[in-house]
C-alpha cells in the first residue's frame, strides 16, 4: 500500500505545470571541452610529436 495516493501526485505535477508554463526544465548540457579533455589532447599531441621525432631521427642517422 502506498502512503501517497496517486491523486496528490497528479496535483503536484499540475501545480508544477502551471508555474512553468507547461514545460519541464531541461537538463544542463555537459561542458565538452574542459581541463581533462585539454590534458588528454595535449598528451595525444605530445605522443604524436615524440613518435614523429623518433622517425625523423632514425632516417637521419649516418650509415656506416
Amino acid at each position: 500500500m502506498n502512503a501517497i495516493d496517486s491523486e496528490s501526485r497528479e496535483a503536484d505535477w499540475d501545480r508544477y505545470d502551471e508555474e512553468l508554463g507547461g514545460e519541464l526544465p531541461g537538463r544542463p548540457r555537459r561542458q565538452f571541452f574542459n581541463k581533462w579533455t585539454a590534458l588528454l589532447f595535449a598528451v595525444i599531441v605530445g605522443a604524436g610529436c615524440f613518435y614523429g621525432g623518433i622517425r625523423v631521427e632514425r632516417n637521419q642517422l649516418a650509415s656506416s
